[in-house]
């Protein structure tokens, strides 16, 4: 029994393993061709293999205990599936023949996919050994990827013909890429579907770890070169192939995340000016010094980071034709305060001149069946049905709307996560998604006053990739992308671990 047991337990670390150094897999040709679906992600195979041999036996044993982080996302289920039930007592449109019920079964098939990530990755490593080897995985799965995109990057460089026939051969039994890859080289994509979820995954989960280890000076490995981490090396190759991919959400993404360690940087600088300044005073520092010394510095600092971050955005749209478009004619002031108001036909002028109307009009045919449907939505994954009722006027015009109306055998989506939850799971799956979001602020928060180096390296990427999901949940609509439900599955685990630690610790205090 005891070798059944070590062999279990071996392979279940195996599973792991490939799950997470898998996770640049975004279109896995085996699972996309079986699943009919283009979110096929390599390490969902893994995860709900862990999932079902390991993970519901042990909770049905109650030999484990899910994270109260978990509970939230249990009841969004819950209102999501009621939401569905209620979709069969409203007039939904037909369109492309396709049945209410299947379009509900692919949603929670995806919900699924997605919730099997966060419950494994927030119940396997609950403990500091088996978090760190996590993140060392995740590592050695970011460095074969972007080691791998260094082959695109080559490629746009040196503005070759093609690609090596053999890296291509490869490709094909890595990761299924749409046909203008091969036409349109110019953006890297890594192994992922396209450019944008290339650019998806790294704001969402490789960037916030390596700029959380290296903001904080901190590894997951002992080995330096030339007195760098791996994940120093790491954040400076994958923000160079992440600006490559000509990314615009998550451009923002990526400023959300600065900007946040901008002011942790900033809060730390003023407190160490003002120490100083103050030190060298030989009476006591008068009220208006001590608070309006640090104010004073703050200003000057935040001058400073509004210039470089201009000159960065005048430096990228030199590369970006899209971006070039808002250096040369920003929004007016009175667009501004449309855009302020919502305003629908603001939003979608700005929006044409600045060639982004087409995932405009997603996001407002979502917004119009919400408005139709507001306490419960129109059930997971009924939201296409309603696309050719409420999509606006102008919408017709565009080439691609058109083309996913009429020609394409799916039914549209919003491409828009945070207004596909409330088209399709109306106010109330979202009021119950966005306090579970708050929750995992608070667990992040609580878990930045550990003292062990890997939590810290997790509390503060899990913060910065719920900023950066913010804005990458106006350019994603999917649940079974893997790489939200990754990071917040182990800053789940972490901070289980953590709260449990200080209970133990404040149970011996009590016995002494």
């Amino acid at each position: 029994m005891q070798r059944i047991s070590r062999i279990y337990f071996a392979s279940l670390e195996v599973l792991w393993a490939a799950a997470l150094i898998g996770l640049p897999l975004t279109t896995f040709p085996l699972f996309a061709s079986r699943m009919s679906a283009v979110v096929a992600p390599f390490s969902a195979g893994p995860i709900l293999l862990i999932l079902a041999l390991w993970l519901l036996p042990t909770l049905v044993l109650r030999k484990k205990r899910l994270p109260i982080e978990a509970w939230p996302l249990l009841v969004f289920v819950i209102v999501a599936l009621l939401s569905s039930a209620a979709a069969f007592f409203v007039e939904v449109p037909t369109l492309k023949g396709k049945s209410l019920f299947d379009q509900e079964l692919r949603a929670f098939i995806t919900l699924g996919i997605g919730l099997g990530f966060y419950l494994v990755c927030a119940s396997w490593p609950q403990d500091i050994p088996r978090l760190r080897k996590s993140l060392q995985w995740i590592h050695i799965g970011g460095a074969l990827m972007v080691l791998w995109a260094l082959s695109q990057v080559i490629y746009i460089i040196t503005q070759a013909e093609s690609y090596p026939a053999w890296l291509l051969n490869i490709q094909r039994y890595l990761v299924i890429k749409p046909s203008h890859f091969f036409f349109r080289g110019e953006r890297t994509s890594g192994l992922a579907y396209e450019a944008s979820w290339f650019a998806h995954q790294l704001a969402t989960l490789y960037l916030p770890l390596w700029l959380s280890a290296t903001f904080q000076r901190k590894s997951v490995f002992n080995f330096r070169l030339l007195g760098l981490s791996f994940e120093n090396i790491l954040l400076v190759a994958g923000l160079a192939e992440f600006m490559m991919s000509s990314p615009r959400v998550s451009l923002l993404s990526l400023m959300l995340m600065l900007v946040l360690l901008i002011v942790f940087f900033n809060v730390w600088l003023v407190r160490k000016i003002t120490r100083f300044i103050t030190s060298r005073q030989q009476r006591t520092p008068s009220r208006l010094l001590r608070f309006g010394l640090p104010l004073g510095i703050s200003i000057i600092l935040l001058a400073g980071y509004i210039l470089i971050f201009l000159g960065a955005i005048y430096f990228i749209s030199q590369r970006d034709s899209r971006l070039e478009l808002l250096v040369n004619k920003p929004p007016s002031w009175q667009e501004i305060k449309g855009l302020l108001r919502l305003d629908e036909i603001t939003i979608i002028i700005v929006a044409a001149r600045l060639a982004f109307l087409e995932r405009v009009i997603y996001w407002l045919t979502g917004w119009r069946i919400f408005n139709d449907f507001p306490w419960l939505g129109v059930g997971l994954g009924n939201a296409g049905f309603f696309f050719t009722l409420k999509v606006p006027s102008v919408g017709w015009s565009s080439y691609e709307i058109r083309n996913v109306i009429n020609v394409l055998p799916g039914l549209p989506n919003i491409k828009s996560f945070w207004v596909r939850l409330l088209a399709e799971s109306g106010i109330v799956g979202f009021y119950v998604f966005a306090g579970w979001y708050y929750l995992m602020g608070k667990s992040s928060r609580l878990l930045r006053h550990s003292l062990d180096p890997t939590n810290k390296i997790i509390a503060l990427a899990g913060l910065l990739s719920l900023v950066a999901f913010l804005s990458e949940g106006f350019s994603i609509d999917s649940f079974a992308m893997p790489y939200l439900w990754v990071i917040t599955g182990l800053l789940s685990a972490a901070s289980m671990a953590y709260r449990n630690n200080l209970k133990l610790e404040k149970q011996e205090v009590g016995l002494k």
